[in-house]
């Protein structure tokens, strides 16, 4: 028989009763070992009112679904081991910063945070397959400036979407294996985004980021395998002085990269390595703008466009 365990945790507010305004914590700490296992935890308190949640669980097919809301700094940390697992969490009007972090280690997991109404947040996940197989991880960051979301999956198959607004936002994002996907989005000033994905020559590797605002960086490179990569820095908002840089390893024949970016003042280096068959396309509207292309090997295309839309 399929072992059913099902743990409910519900963390309410205390009041102090010695002095006004006093703040008290609330935390539950839970370890479940077998499959199919399910942990539901609402803290929902007051806001001189700490959450803390710690979960572990050991086998496969198991569940963590987490809210925290209205509490000070709370703090989730939950470890998963085992195949086909779940955590979903989620922070919301937090009066000091919040912070989640998330360990898988098995094949098939999947990770899903949102931080809403929470400055200066911070979200760490970690995801190991040895098996190779399919990860996901996604982040959402809403009103939520100056956050961060640091994802690393190691496996075939990753798929990493981070959605981060408000300014002043970092993602840094870690992929080792074959065939993974990135999905970014910052909307505000001074974002700042770190990728970087390794695999086997010949598999393909997907980047898709949106930088809307002003002075958003993009740090992108991209090891052993074929890349597509697509990075926009709008200024929709009046924004300018968006900086891109990518750089392909060695072995990455047969990747395509699209940088468009509007606005002045703004600057792109592209820079491949001993790879052939790499297709390089900058656009730039506007003025006081600076590409710079470096290539090596045979059959690449490089193409510029600059000036007015």
């Amino acid at each position: 028989m399929k072992l059913q365990l099902h743990a409910l945790v519900a963390a309410i507010a205390l009041a102090s009763t010695t002095a006004w305004g006093a703040a008290s914590n609330n935390s539950a700490d839970i370890t479940q070992n077998g499959s199919s296992n399910t942990v539901t935890a609402n803290q929902t308190v007051g806001t001189l009112t700490e959450a803390i949640l710690t979960v572990r669980q050991i086998g496969n097919s198991n569940e963590v679904v987490a809210d925290q809301e209205s509490s000070t700094a709370p703090d989730t940390f939950i470890k998963q081991q085992g195949n086909d697992n779940d955590t979903s969490v989620l922070q919301k009007n937090i009066s000091d910063s919040a912070t989640i972090e998330v360990r898988q280690l098995g094949d098939a997991d999947w990770v899903s945070v949102t931080q809403d109404n929470s400055a200066g947040a911070s979200v760490v996940i970690r995801q190991d397959d040895d098996l190779l197989g399919v990860l996901a991880a996604t982040v959402t960051q809403t009103a939520a400036g100056g956050s961060l979301a640091d994802i690393d999956q190691t496996g075939d198959l990753n798929y990493a979407t981070v959605d981060q607004q408000d300014g002043a936002n970092t993602a840094y994002i870690t992929q080792s294996g074959n065939n993974d996907q990135v999905t970014v989005t910052q909307i505000g000033d001074s974002n700042w985004i770190t990728l970087a994905t390794a695999g086997t020559a010949g598999q393909g590797h997907l980047v898709f980021a949106d930088q809307v605002g002003h002075g958003n960086i993009a740090d992108i490179s991209a090891g052993t395998g074929s890349s597509t990569i697509d990075l926009m820095q709008d200024n929709s908002a009046g924004g300018n002085g968006h900086n891109a840089l990518i750089a392909l390893g060695d072995g990455s024949a047969g990747s395509d990269i699209d940088v468009t970016q509007y606005g002045s003042e703004n600057t792109a280096n592209v820079a491949a390595g001993l790879d052939s068959s790499v297709t390089v396309a900058i656009t730039q509207y506007d003025s006081l703008n600076s590409a710079t292309v470096s290539t090596t090997g045979t059959g690449n295309a490089v193409t510029i466009n600059q000036g007015t839309p």
